[in-house]
């Protein structure tokens, strides 16, 4: 068994603020509770990786209670002891243009209460690991990190020690399995520079020589090194992704590395998935869930061929259930009818329960923000600004001049989108994707009944038509309520959530399988020329010119994949009705449909695969 000691646990109010004055009144933008202390951080982060511990510490009053409560529900085994003076301390982290922390100085141990502590270590056996870190409460003797560190060596229990100075000196002739400084206390300790990796090597080589067996120091941006007892050196770059909060990241190395060796003995691997997690753990609010710590698992890795595994695992299981579509179609396995009535079902109900599960336990300011909204709205007015200043000019033909101009700008944003940000970054950041499609859906909806109304020239396509259908669409409904219910912080009970998510997972599968049930390659013949140049402009011109627009205005991860299938994904199948229905060229809309789709697979790839080889994703 895993056992995390935390002597000063916390519960920290997490804030965020578009800027702080001292002496002034200022107003926070968003606020959170997270509970932790060094020691349940890993716990967390552990359990986050499917690995058990038991966290053990002391806590005390009305605080004390709401932490083991709240570490408890998130599925954590603790042996706390209750201390009778004081209360848990309470830790103010802000984030405005700075980040900016207060901490509390925790309850008062006595002597009898740190004897009932060491009576529960007392039963630790060889077959346990024991991580000690954290700060200690004044009421505690200072030499309590060695004492620890010597009764784990007695017992011949692997200990682990994550802490600075001469907490961590302190445990060194008793030989601990891992200690884990940053680059300043190292160089803190030893009163000496560690800039350069041979510097970091010299100071981790003298805590070797001091007692440590393993050695692994994190380098914030520049990575993390592991020194091990076998004399290997291995080198993690860090993670990419957006800072939202520090405090934990360093805990949840720790954890990951700890999760990660104790199921393969293999010390690489539990670098990658250690610096993953710290990685993971910065980009989140609190400490990382499983899907967010393996989405960033994947830019931990470096080299091509890594991001072309992350590339091909994103885009191959929306190929595979195309053609799989395809096949029992052709193959008379399933029927139009049947197909007919399955997309009707996905639509009203698989796809609006997907966004809705998708959106409803978001935190909405962190899942997308302004930047992205107008980047992705200014991009696409623009563009249809655009296309109807040019598109009439070029094209002769009066019925497709329409057609072209929705085709250009109008994607299979829910399906395409919101399948593939979750293929790379897990379900948990799909809520950037599926908040902007209940803006781009109605846009796109709107801008194309201008498009075939005003340059086809013949029939008309109803604005108020077009307008009911939006206000009555599901998915465009069920991502407002998933907005409104992530405000409103609402949360179903555990039978109603699971029944959510399992409903949900199927509204991917079955919307691409009757997609790919209703192609039809003999829709391609005949104009070819203008489909095949309309698709190329679609799929490769405008992601190149909107992409390096996204980079420089500094979105990144989730949000970046999310603005790049909105420019990148194939045309929309509905575009083809409603080309119909205003007396434009049926046809080449059709073409565009199908055309876009097939070609969609390898410019997808190839996106995903350049942006992961420049460590946007």
């Amino acid at each position: 068994m895993i056992y995390t000691i935390t002597f000063n646990p916390a519960v920290d109010y997490v804030v965020t603020a578009d800027t702080f004055r001292t002496g002034k009144t200022n107003r926070t933008k968003t606020e959170n509770i997270v509970f932790g202390g060094k020691g349940v951080n890993v716990s967390l982060l552990l359990h986050a990786l499917n690995t058990k511990s038991i966290a053990l510490g002391f806590i005390a009053g009305f605080t004390g209670k709401a932490l083991r409560e709240g570490v408890e529900k998130e599925g954590i085994t603790t042996d706390f002891i209750e201390v009778e003076n004081g209360f848990t301390r309470i830790n103010l982290k802000l984030h405005a243009e700075e980040e900016t922390e207060l901490n509390g100085s925790g309850p008062e141990i006595s002597e009898n209460e740190l004897k009932n502590f060491f009576e529960k270590l007392g039963a630790l056996t060889p077959q346990d690991t024991l991580v000690l870190s954290g700060s200690v409460p004044k009421s505690l003797p200072k030499d309590i990190y060695a004492r620890i560190a010597k009764l784990a060596q007695t017992k011949g229990v692997r200990l682990i020690v994550d802490a600075a100075g001469d907490l961590l000196l302190s445990t060194l002739e008793f030989q601990p399995f891992l200690v884990k400084p940053n680059r300043e206390e190292l160089s803190e300790m030893f009163r000496a520079p560690a800039d350069t990796e041979e510097q970091v090597t010299a100071l981790a080589e003298g805590l070797k020589k001091r007692g440590a067996k393993n050695v692994l120091v994190s380098m914030a941006g520049d990575g993390a090194l592991l020194y091990t007892e076998t004399g290997e050196v291995y080198f993690a770059p860090a993670a990419k992704g957006t800072l939202i909060n520090s405090t934990g990241a360093g805990d949840s190395m720790v954890g990951g590395f700890l999760a990660e060796f104790t199921h393969s003995g293999d010390f690489a691997k539990a670098l990658a998935m250690g610096t993953a997690a710290g990685g993971a753990t910065a980009f989140s609010v609190g400490i990382a869930g499983f899907q967010k710590i393996m989405a960033v698992h994947e830019s931990v890795k470096a080299g091509v061929f890594d991001s072309f595994l992350v590339a091909l695992n994103a885009i191959m299981p929306t190929f595979l259930l195309l053609a799989f579509g395809y096949f029992l179609k052709h193959k008379n396995f399933v029927s139009s009818e049947f197909l007919k009535q399955t997309n009707t079902l996905t639509f009203k109900f698989f796809l609006p329960f997907l966004l809705f599960n998708n959106i409803y336990k978001t935190e909405i300011t962190e899942a997308i923000d302004g930047m992205t909204f107008t980047i992705a709205v200014g991009s696409l007015l623009l563009l249809f600004a655009v296309l109807c200043v040019v598109v009439p000019r070029v094209v002769r033909e009066p019925k497709q001049r329409g057609v072209i101009i929705q085709g250009l700008f109008r994607s299979n944003y829910v399906i395409f989108g919101v399948s593939l940000v979750t293929n790379v970054f897990g379900a948990e950041e799909a809520a950037a994707a599926s908040i902007l499609s209940a803006v781009l859906v109605p846009m796109y909806n709107v801008l194309a009944v201008i498009a075939l109304t005003v340059f086809t020239g013949g029939g008309k396509v109803s604005l108020k038509k077009t307008l009911k259908s939006i206000a009555t669409n599901p998915l465009i409904i069920a991502a407002l309520l998933g907005v409104f219910a992530s405000i409103i912080k609402l949360r179903f009970p555990a039978f109603l959530e699971t029944s959510l998510r399992d409903v949900s997972r199927l509204a991917t599968p079955l919307a691409l399988i009757v997609l790919g049930g209703d192609f039809s390659f003999r829709k391609l013949k005949g104009n070819m020329r203008i489909a095949g140049v309309t698709v190329f402009i679609k799929l490769v011109v405008i992601p190149l010119v909107f992409l390096p627009i996204a980079v420089l205005a500094g979105s990144r991860g989730p949000s970046l994949l999310a603005l790049a299938l909105a420019w990148e994904t194939p045309v929309a199948v509905s575009s083809y009705i409603m080309a119909q229905q205003a007396g434009a060229d049926g046809e080449l809309a059709g073409q565009l449909v199908v055309l876009s789709a097939v070609c969609c697979i390898p410019t997808v790839f190839l996106m995903i695969f350049i942006l992961q080889s420049m460590a946007l994703l």
